[in-house]
């Protein structure tokens, strides 16, 4: 039960330190009773590791945070225990639809104001300053209002909402086209869901990394509906929904979908201009900022809100380097059929994977559905 807990707790429990302690020591305990998989690609695992260790030396040379050094051991320990699949399989997959419906019943009662789940979400999932308070339907006074908006549930960021159900749709889909067996009712209700939760999220990242992998995980079953879709798409836009489909123009998932970092009001070119800022205005000079460049400081003082910029802040120019070569091996090792989950990655243009405690090791997860172990997957389970 051991990886069922740890999924749950994931996307179930709250933020505080408690919650990601527990989750820490859950990943820990899997190291311990799962030590032969650092047998699986030892050369690779050993290389990465000795790259990121000076990030941990170099960061005393600085502030050094306990919180960040959880963070630093859970990637250590999360390339040791890579594949995961030689010891875990999703047999109970309705769980995934169980955690989706979850946080989609808690995002549209928070939008109703709906006084019994505001409450409970006050009490369990509790937060300092809500930054991200849209209010709710009662204050609005069509659709276009609502959907102009955005809503996080108990996540409270939008943008975390929205990462959070694009991968449980991962861990649900990778899980089917691993083992090639599903029910085509229950990935449809997750797909609906999921779109739906992911377009009141606001989340433009989450909706496009939703929709490429939706696309690319069943492409070849679209293909054969793709007359009748379209066909079915030309009447309703002609019919009265006309107006509705005007409305969902003001939606914020869709604004400025095309132009997220050339717009210069928008918020991705602000995210990567200050990328530019941060590193244009580095400190070259100072030694032990030298150092941090190359091999990192185990931290970040800027708000990157991009892997690519906490990879180089956290880890240095080397081991960022190395942990790209290193995906593209595994992605070399995949089987075709499931090298489609690698487009998880693509969030990271808009938000953290790698760098997300918690994302970190459902990525673990959907890398491990890829790789091919050449038929040797052991029937072993640990549950």
């Amino acid at each position: 039960m051991t990886n069922y807990a740890l999924i749950i707790g994931i996307f179930i429990l709250n933020s505080t330190t408690i919650s990601n302690v527990l989750i820490f020591s859950l990943i820990s305990f899997l190291l311990i009773i799962n030590y032969r998989q650092i047998k699986v690609n030892t050369f690779e695992k050993i290389i990465l590791c000795l790259f990121l260790l000076p990030s941990f030396a170099i960061s005393f040379l600085f502030e050094f945070n306990q919180l960040q050094f959880l963070r630093f051991s859970s990637i250590i320990i999360l390339i040791l225990l890579f594949p995961t699949t030689s010891f875990f399989q999703l047999k109970k997959r309705r769980i995934i639809l169980a955690i989706i419906i979850y946080i989609f019943t808690i995002q549209i009662a928070l939008l109703f104001n709906f006084e019994p789940v505001k409450i409970f979400v006050d009490n369990y999932y509790p937060i300092d300053i809500n930054y991200w308070d849209y209010g709710n339907a009662e204050e609005f006074s069509s659709l276009a209002d609502i959907v102009g908006l955005r809503f996080g549930g108990y996540f409270y960021n939008p943008n975390v909402l929205g990462i959070n159900i694009y991968l449980l749709v991962c861990l649900y889909i990778g899980n089917i086209k691993l083992y090639k067996d599903y029910n085509k009712t229950i990935l449809l209700t997750i797909l609906i869901i999921s779109f739906i939760s992911i377009f009141l999220s606001g989340s433009r990242t989450s909706l496009i990394v939703f929709i490429v992998t939706i696309f690319v995980a069943f492409y070849k079953q679209l293909k054969s509906y793709f007359i009748p879709i379209s066909f079915f798409l030309i009447i309703v836009l002609s019919t009265s929904l006309f107006q509705f489909v005007q409305e969902l123009n003001d939606a914020r998932a869709l604004s400025n979908i095309f132009s997220l970092f050339t717009d210069k009001g928008d918020s991705g070119y602000a995210k990567y201009f200050g990328f530019y800022t941060y590193f244009k205005d580095y400190n070259y000079s100072d030694i032990n900022e030298l150092l941090a460049l190359f091999f990192g400081k185990m931290g970040w003082s800027y708000q990157f809100d991009a892997d690519l910029g906490y990879l180089l802040s956290f880890f240095g120019l080397f081991a960022t380097v190395l942990i790209m070569t290193y995906l593209l091996i595994l992605f070399n090792k995949s089987k075709n059929e499931l090298k489609f989950l690698y487009i998880i990655f693509l969030a990271s243009v808009g938000g953290t994977i790698i760098m997300n405690f918690r994302f970190s090791i459902i990525a673990l997860y959907l890398i491990s559905y890829t790789y091919n172990l050449k038929n040797k997957r052991t029937k072993a389970c640990v549950e």
